[in-house]
């Protein structure tokens, strides 16, 4: 069993000292990627993504705070609370240089956070499918999750989560990736996953604030092909390290494609292009 890594953040600012879980891929005299997971997620929703980044980048991931095996504070955080923690694990993993930071949904909104207050520390900033604003009705939503998993724990939130993130896929289908994430999901600490939402929730970024955003930066979403939407497990094969699914086309036709790595590619590329 690998050994789990915790880096201890020092005080900062008023936050107190803070115990958090991390794992770094590839050389670490490399470019710093530090990224920042999801709602929900815990440093285990990149490790297969960071892998694939690991051959140029020095690449750290973190559980954040009330997250995964990371410690859990009691005291409600904000986002920018969040985005502090971003600095401060770059500062106790020796991160002395500007770094590139990743951030996927909540993480891409603490990665903003993050590049508003600490802007000379980032070389580039990627935002995957993050929000520019969480407006009344998307905060009534968010603010009753949280108070659903205080109720009822991840059960009931974990479900309508993962029906929406993997449709096309069933409950008892053995799909690896996705039992993998529903196990970690449910796992979440339900007073962690509240204040996260809480914090989501109070998020307001202003554009003047949005413009101070200079750095060069990458912005990544999605758009999911109908055929995709369909999908079933039994669609899925393996070759090699390539998997592919097959699909019914127009007059029934059934056809054959690779699902693609766009994201990484994407990434490798703007980072690239960016110096």
């Amino acid at each position: 069993m690998a050994c789990l890594r915790y880096l201890t953040l020092t005080e900062d600012a008023g936050e107190p000292p803070l115990v958090v879980r991390y794992d770094t891929w590839g050389d670490p005299a490399a470019a710093t990627l530090i990224l920042v997971h999801e709602l929900g997620g815990t440093l285990e929703s990149f490790r297969p993504f960071a892998e694939l980044l690991a051959d140029e980048f020095c690449v750290i991931a973190f559980d954040q705070r009330g997250a995964g095996l990371s410690e859990k504070p009691t005291r409600p955080f904000t986002l920018h609370a969040l985005a502090q923690d971003v600095g401060r694990v770059a500062d106790a993993a020796g991160v002395a240089q500007p770094f590139h930071l990743l951030g996927l949904a909540m993480g891409a909104v603490v990665a903003v956070q993050f590049a508003i207050a600490q802007l000379s520390r980032l070389r580039r900033l990627v935002l995957c499918d993050g929000t520019p604003v969480i407006d009344d009705g998307m905060r009534a939503y968010v603010l009753d999750r949280a108070a659903a998993v205080r109720m009822g724990g991840m059960y009931p939130v974990a479900q309508a989560s993962l029906k929406n993130s993997f449709r096309g896929l069933t409950e008892g289908e053995a799909v690896p990736a996705y039992l993998a994430y529903r196990d970690q999901y449910l796992s979440n600490p339900p007073e962690g996953y509240a204040m996260h939402s809480e914090g989501l929730a109070k998020m307001s970024v202003s554009d003047e604030e949005f413009a101070s955003v200079s750095c060069p930066t990458l912005v990544l979403t999605g758009r999911r092909r109908t055929e995709v939407l369909s999908m079933k497990a039994g669609n899925l094969s393996l070759d090699g390290d390539r998997t592919y699914y097959t699909y019914r086309g127009k007059g029934g036709k059934r056809g054959r494609r690779e699902l693609p790595n766009p994201a990484v590619e994407a990434i490798k590329a703007a980072l690239a292009a960016f110096g």
